[in-house]
């Protein structure tokens, strides 16, 4: 059966971005275009990267729990 993401994991992508690209930019580096630009395509990124790590966890704790181990 394959994954499906929760309809509300799309949401987080935009305000990932904007808050990592405001957290370099302004708090942190004080960076340029291009450093905003990568860290907010990276934090975009993070919300599915974290849904696919947790889902595996889950199912992989799950599976042992059903085999008894």
């Amino acid at each position: 059966m394959p994954i499906q993401t929760p309809r509300w994991l799309p949401w987080l992508s935009p305000l990932t971005a904007m808050m990592g690209a405001w957290f370099v930019g302004v708090r942190a580096i004080q960076g340029g275009f291009w450093a905003v630009l990568c860290v907010a395509l990276v934090c975009a990124i993070l919300p599915f990267i974290g849904y696919r790590i947790w889902y595996r966890l889950r199912t992989k704790s799950q599976s042992e729990i059903a085999q008894g181990g």
